[in-house]
C-alpha cells in the first residue's frame, strides 16, 4: 500500500486482506502494508494469501506487514478485540539475500502487545500465525522478525513488561504460532537479536524446520541466534504446537544434511540451545524458560542441567549419504516413535 509511513503519520483500527507476488532486481522493503514505517501502526490486523517474492539483491527486509520497521507497531487488546497482526491462510515463500519476518522483516523500532492481563486462545488471537519458507540465502527468518537491530519485542500488560516479578502465564503477552522452514539463523520468533535488544513476554507455538544446520546456522523456537547483551527481564514459554500434525507435537524439526549418522557426537555443540540459539552465558543465566511439559532430557544438550532450563518438544534429523533420515536426538516423549516419520 505504500512505499514509506513517515515519521508523524499512524495508521489504526483497520484490517486488511490481500498478497505479495513480486520479482525484483535490486535493493528493497517489502510488506504488504508499507515496505517501511517510521510512523506508528496501531491495531492493525493482515490476513495474508499465498504470497512469493524473489529478489535479486544483496540486501533488503521482507515481512507479511512490514519491510523495516524504526517506528512503533502496537496491539492494544485492552481497547481492541483480538486479531492477529498477522494471520497468514497459506505459506509466504521468498527467495532473496536479507532478513524476512512474519510481522517485520528488520527491526530497529518497537513491537508491543498490550493484553488484558489473560491468556488468549485459538490462532486468530496470535498476535503471529505465521507460515514462512526460505530459500538458502535468506539470513534471518523469524516468525515474527527476522532481525532485530537495538529494537523491541514485548508483551505487555497495563502495568508495564511481564518480567518474573509480574507473574507472566504462557499465552499472555506475544503469542506466535504457524510454521516457520529456512536455512541460517531460523527460529518461530526472531531470526537474529544484537545486543541491547529488547525482548520478553513471548510464548512460542510455532513448528520450526531448520532444514539445513551447518557451519554457523542455528534453529530455536524463540530467537536463532542472540548476542550477549540482550536485555532479558522477562520470561518466556515455549509450547508444543496447537495441531500436532507433525512428529508427536514437536516444536521443531532440525534436519541435518550430509552427515553419517555416528559423526553426530562431532557435531553436539551445534545443537547446544534449541531453545534461544547460540548465545552466551550472560543470556542463559538470566533467561527463564517454560515448556509446556516439563520433560525429562534424555543427554546433556537438551536440559542445561546446571540452570534447570527445558528446551522444549523437539527432534533432531539426520541424513546419511543416500538422505535416509533418522532421528538422532529428542524429546523423551516421543524419541523411539519419531524415528522414520516423515519430516
Amino acid at each position: 500500500l505504500f512505499t514509506t509511513i513517515e515519521n508523524g503519520a499512524y495508521i489504526e483500527n483497520l484490517q486488511f486482506e490481500g498478497a505479495i507476488n513480486i520479482e525484483k532486481v535490486g535493493t528493497y522493503n517489502i510488506g504488504l502494508i508499507a515496505g517501511e514505517n517510521k510512523g506508528r501502526l496501531e491495531n492493525i490486523s493482515v490476513v495474508l494469501n499465498r504470497s512469493y517474492a524473489k529478489i535479486t539483491s544483496t540486501s533488503g527486509a521482507i515481512g507479511g506487514v512490514v519491510g523495516k520497521n524504526s517506528g512503533e507497531i502496537k496491539q492494544d487488546l485492552t481497547s481492541y478485540s483480538p486479531k492477529s497482526v498477522i494471520y497468514m491462510n497459506d505459506f509466504f515463500n521468498v527467495d532473496f539475500t536479507g532478513s524476512f519476518g512474519g510481522i517485520v522483516g528488520e527491526n530497529t523500532g518497537k513491537i508491543r502487545r498490550i493484553d488484558g492481563q489473560k491468556a488468549y486462545t485459538g490462532y486468530a488471537n496470535y498476535f503471529a500465525y505465521s507460515l514462512l519458507e526460505a530459500s538458502a540465502s535468506v539470513t534471518n527468518v523469524g516468525g515474527v522478525v527476522g532481525k532485530i537491530i537495538s529494537g523491541q519485542l514485548t508483551g505487555e500488560n497495563a502495568s508495564g513488561e511481564y518480567d518474573t516479578n509480574s507473574g507472566y502465564t504462557a499465552g499472555q503477552g506475544i503469542v506466535v504460532g504457524g510454521e516457520v522452514k529456512g536455512y541460517h539463523y531460523v527460529s518461530g520468533c526472531i531470526g537474529f537479536a544484537n545486543a541491547n535488544s529488547r525482548i520478553g513476554g513471548l510464548t512460542v507455538r510455532t513448528f520450526v524446520r531448520g532444514l539445513n544446520n551447518i557451519g554457523n546456522a542455528a534453529t530455536a523456537t524463540i530467537i536463532g541466534y542472540c548476542e550477549d547483551g540482550v536485555i532479558r527481564n522477562n520470561t518466556f514459554a515455549v509450547q508444543a504446537i496447537d495441531d500436532g500434525r507433525y512428529a508427536e507435537e514437536a516444536s521443531m524439526v532440525v534436519i541435518y544434511h550430509g552427515e553419517a549418522l555416528p559423526e553426530y557426537q562431532e557435531q553436539e555443540g551445534k545443537f547446544d540451545y534449541l531453545c534461544l540459539g547460540p548465545c552466551g552465558s550472560d543470556i542463559m543465566s538470566n533467561a527463564n524458560v517454560m515448556t509446556y511439559l516439563a520433560r525429562e532430557a534424555s543427554s546433556g544438550n537438551i536440559v542445561n542441567n546446571n540452570k534447570s532450563i527445558y528446551y522444549g518438544d523437539f527432534v533432531v534429523v539426520g541424513t546419511d549419504g543416500s538422505g535416509v533420515k533418522q532421528a538422532i536426538a529428542a524429546s523423551q516423549r516421543f524419541f523411539n516413535r519419531a524415528s522414520g516419520q516423515e519430516v
